[in-house]
């Protein structure tokens, strides 16, 4: 996938307005956001136009949060074993931190995913917090991330999981490892966030995906 943002013609009108895809090259400079030209083609088909340009391959983005510095965080679920050839050959540049899980051919292991931090005021995109198995509490494994739910009276984030798989330790102390998703919390008063700060919240159905958590008014 690619990451995108439309600017309005008119604020608050979405009727209207230009499409942009972003780019960053290895070197993390150079970073910028390239024009979708207008048009129907362009439009039903914006990835490919997109990836045309050379803007930026992602393994699965999924949901936004935005938090109260203006910041995004970004789930970007992974995918097993996956093919980036199609994309890398009209033109797609691979994002730096996928690099480590090339294993040849143009394929791409990225097996827990993570999220992803977008900051528009300085145009960065940098991983927030990889997902994997905890160095403390071997039984926290956070793998494919997919919804978020931001608190802000409370600064905490609700991460939800739907498993691509169950290889890898993603489902750790389970014999046969059916696929079992999670929902974990993390405080993010700790401004350096790391696997073992989260808090398991939820066990979900074996076979079942978490998703839409939201917060009552209280």
């Amino acid at each position: 996938g690619a990451f995108f943002k439309f600017v309005a013609d008119t604020a608050k009108n979405l009727n209207s307005g230009q499409l942009y895809a972003w780019r960053m090259d290895a070197d993390s400079n150079g970073r910028r956001w390239m024009t979708i030209p207008r048009g129907r083609d362009t439009l039903l088909h914006a990835r490919r136009h997109a990836f045309q340009r050379g803007a930026s391959i992602f393994t699965r983005l999924e949901d936004i949060e935005v938090l109260p510095d203006g910041s995004f965080l970004i789930t970007e679920t992974g995918k097993d074993s996956v093919s980036l050839a199609s994309a890398i050959a009209m033109g797609g540049k691979v994002m730096p931190h996928l690099e480590k899980y090339h294993v040849g051919k143009q394929i791409y292991d990225d097996r827990h995913g993570r999220i992803l931090r977008y900051d528009p005021k300085t145009e960065t995109m940098t991983v927030f917090l990889e997902g994997g198995q905890a160095l403390e509490d071997r039984s926290i494994v956070l793998s494919n991330p997919d919804n978020l739910a931001y608190n802000p009276v409370r600064n905490l984030l609700v991460i939800q999981e739907d498993l691509n798989g169950i290889s890898g330790g993603r489902v750790p102390n389970k014999p046969n490892a059916v696929k079992i998703c999670e929902i974990y919390v993390l405080d993010l008063n700790n401004p350096k966030p790391i696997l073992d700060h989260l808090k398991r919240f939820a066990v979900i159905p074996a076979g079942c995906e978490s998703t839409g958590a939201c917060w009552s008014p209280d």
